[in-house]
């Protein structure tokens, strides 16, 4: 095995634990196959979920969440009986950060249009032939079929309790997977999910993601329109560090620190309350100065307070691409890129070679944007064979698929890459599926085209 493919194998690897650290377990409803031990997704080619409408509340400090998920379904074929899925539990491989059971789905419903329905508690399990990704396996189903005439619209709610995934940090995430909704015929119609705090304050969020939500009150909310889902939803937040508990035994240095938080958090919805009859102009200079302070969270927060579109959403850029030996045959590759709203949500490094008249995947790697920011640096270590051409291209996506990427291509020993594209597409439709529910290692190509698992 080469050096870079082992640089390949373990930086997957970290990444695939990284992401499995932050899987949440709430879902979209989702089409499923049957095999012969259990049930797997399966595309659905004309039943459109035309709408969906999630509520999370939180409870009991936030460790626990109930949820109400509404969903309309609208079928454009013909008659026919679907097997929908809601996963049940899921394997969690970081079981020393991970408490037990918080994986799992509790008192689970379904309704067909205002009536109750049988749900079954199926096995998971896939068919040799259909590649998924590691962590997307579902041990258990919770099933149920909806029939459909052709032509028929639907309405179904799913409701349930669950644990929220809780860490030895202090962390609670909580979250919602949005990409399930790629199971179905054409993109989602209209999608809100309202993340009701409770009891958690704004002050103690640490992450969101990705940053586009909208406060309202003591709630968090996310909206699209004509959504094709390609990433899921994260609230980060610390509830231990402003217990009293842990407050009372806190050294003077860590109190002054947690309760600056609060205090500027309190100054700044007092500032905000203030200005809600001054005018626009005033709370976007308080926008302003988050932005300049380079403070996403508190930006995002600030926005909350303007007219719907008030900021302008605009999409990632990336100035350049750059290729450095650092020793023998091993170079970092790196990019610098820029979000005006701090929304991103994906990069992906690509690198290919020609050998023969083929072109040969060396890489093809895609991360998620662990922290919101404006501005980053991308960077990644690879092994390249000394005389060979290689195209080394970067790509970022934001949370409204804009995306845009850049390539050079490198021959190994150059002094200098040679930038040969550069490209900006809107509402972006790479050639490859992300890592996550809805994706197919195996068969990325396809995936794209139909945006659903195919059995």
């Amino acid at each position: 095995m080469t050096n870079q493919f082992r640089y390949i194998i373990l930086v997957s690897f970290i990444g695939i634990l990284l992401w499995l650290r932050s899987m949440p377990v709430l879902a979209d409803d989702a089409s499923l196959g049957r095999a012969p031990d259990g049930v797997y997704p399966l595309a659905d080619a004309a039943v459109v979920m035309t709408d969906e409408d999630v509520k999370v509340k939180l409870l009991e400090n936030g460790t626990t969440a109930e949820v109400t998920c509404d969903f309309t379904f609208y079928n454009d074929g013909a008659a026919k009986d679907v097997l929908m899925g809601f996963p049940a539990s899921q394997k969690v491989s970081v079981e020393s950060e991970v408490q037990s059971g918080a994986m799992e789905l509790r008192d689970f419903k379904a309704f067909i249009d205002g009536q109750s329905t049988a749900v079954k508690t199926e096995n998971g399990s896939v068919p040799a032939h259909i590649a998924l990704p590691p962590g997307t396996e579902y041990d258990r189903w919770y099933t149920f079929t909806v029939p459909f005439q052709a032509g028929e619209t639907r309405q179904v709610r799913n409701t349930y309790r669950v644990k929220n995934l809780f860490y030895s940090n202090g962390e609670v995430v909580a979250g919602y997977i949005l990409r399930t909704g790629a199971f179905w015929k054409d993109p989602v119609g209209h999608a809100r999910v309202t993340f009701d705090l409770g009891e958690i304050k704004p002050y103690q969020i640490n992450r969101l993601y990705p940053n586009c939500y909208r406060f309202a009150g003591n709630t968090l909310v996310f909206e699209r329109e004509n959504f094709e889902p390609s990433y899921d939803l994260e609230i980060t937040f610390d509830n231990y560090h402003y217990s009293a508990g842990f407050l009372n035994n806190a050294s003077d240095d860590t109190k002054e620190k947690i309760n600056g938080k609060i205090n500027l958090f309190t100054e700044l919805e007092g500032k905000l309350a203030e200005l809600a009859g001054a005018g626009e102009a005033e709370i976007r200079a308080v926008y302003n100065a988050a932005v300049a302070a380079n403070d996403p969270f508190t930006a995002q927060f600030v926005a909350s307070r303007l007219p719907a579109g008030a900021i302008k959403q605009e999409p990632p850029t990336i100035s350049a691409v750059e290729v450095k030996n650092e020793s023998g045959d091993f170079y970092r590759v790196s990019a610098k890129v820029r979000d005006p709203n701090a929304d991103f949500t994906f990069w992906e490094i690509r690198v290919i070679r020609e050998e023969n008249g083929k072109k040969i995947i060396d890489l093809s790697d895609r991360r998620r944007f662990l922290q919101a920011t404006y501005d980053d640096e991308l960077a990644y270590g690879l092994s390249l064979e000394p005389g060979k051409q290689y195209w080394i291209e970067f790509e970022v996506w934001d949370a409204d698929d804009h995306a845009d990427r850049q390539a050079v291509t490198y021959r190994s020993g150059d002094a200098v890459p040679q930038v040969i594209a550069s490209a900006r597409t809107i509402n972006s439709k790479w050639l490859f599926a992300p890592l996550g529910m809805c994706a197919m290692v195996a068969a990325a190509v396809a995936w794209r085209r139909s945006r659903h698992f195919s059995g």
